[in-house]
């Protein structure tokens, strides 16, 4: 797995444990989130077969 980090548009550099550890949360999260149907009733967990998650966080 890759991982990259921006902060107002610049690259973070991060070691091999940052990236180990946020790569093992981010996809244990978004693994057991459940992906939106039409109807309510009905959900898929996204489970592991993911390709690329892309994340944004703004404030």
């Amino acid at each position: 797995m890759d991982i990259n980090l921006e902060v107002d548009d610049e690259k973070i550099v991060m070691n091999k444990f940052v990236r180990k550890i946020l790569t093992s949360m981010i996809s244990s999260a978004v693994s057991n989130l459940q992906s939106e149907k039409e109807d309510p009733e009905e959900y898929e967990e996204i489970g592991e077969n993911w390709q690329k998650i892309k994340l944004e966080i703004t404030k």
